[in-house]
């Protein structure tokens, strides 16, 4: 996926996670992507998946632990990625962040 990003790729979800917030091109992508899986041991169950325009929804669950506690997450969540000509542009995460919140302690 990140061959598939560019400079202006945007990734947002929510601040109040240790990894939300809103990054910026491929470093901000790696930079997500590290605050994540330092703090969460997570997969995606994918339910759904669909196209809105040049948005693709994937609807599921991220079902996984929190690394530090072991405290088990099993959370609804929703990816919105915006693709143009190939190239990923913007992606939106959404996912019950109190619930995570909760679980990170």
């Amino acid at each position: 996926a990140l061959a598939r990003c560019t400079d202006e790729t945007t990734i947002e979800q929510d601040p109040r996670l240790p990894w939300g917030g809103r990054y910026i091109g491929r470093d901000g992508v790696l930079a997500f992507l590290a605050q994540l899986v330092t703090t969460v041991d997570t997969q995606l169950v994918i339910e759904k998946i669909f196209q809105a325009g040049e948005d693709v929804v994937e609807v599921g669950r991220s079902v996984g632990s929190v690394r530090s506690s072991g405290e088990p997450l099993d959370v609804a969540e929703c990816h919105v990625w915006t693709i143009r000509d190939g190239m990923i542009h913007a992606a939106r995460f959404y996912i019950d962040s109190d619930e995570v919140i909760a679980a990170l302690g």
